[in-house]
């Protein structure tokens, strides 16, 4: 485990291994409770994440940029080669400035 994941001023998501639609709710009510927390040093662990459609690609631009409005950070970690290769193509990845696993 990495050291940054218990520190106190970050809060970590871990989705499952699906980012579609339907699950990217998950994660945008993760940001906006955790925002609302007043935490805004955000990682998505994306190491368990085995496929994201267009769907997920939308979820996690709309969490970055509810975070960007509360001058916050949000940092992907542990990318796996498919989300990835969306990122990629969206011109995305760097957005979040990914951490290696």
């Amino acid at each position: 485990m990495s050291e940054w994941m218990n520190l106190p001023n970050v809060r970590v998501f871990q989705p499952d291994r699906i980012l579609s639609t339907l699950t990217g709710r998950d994660l945008l009510n993760w940001v906006t409770d955790t925002l609302a927390d007043g935490t805004t040093h955000l990682v998505i662990d994306c190491r368990n994440l085995g496929f994201m459609d267009v769907g997920g690609l939308g979820a996690l631009a709309g969490a970055l940029g509810r975070v960007r409005r509360a001058s916050g950070t949000l940092t992907l970690h542990g990318i796996p080669d498919q989300p990835q290769m969306v990122l990629k193509m969206a011109d995305m990845l760097h957005a979040f400035d990914p951490l290696p696993s």
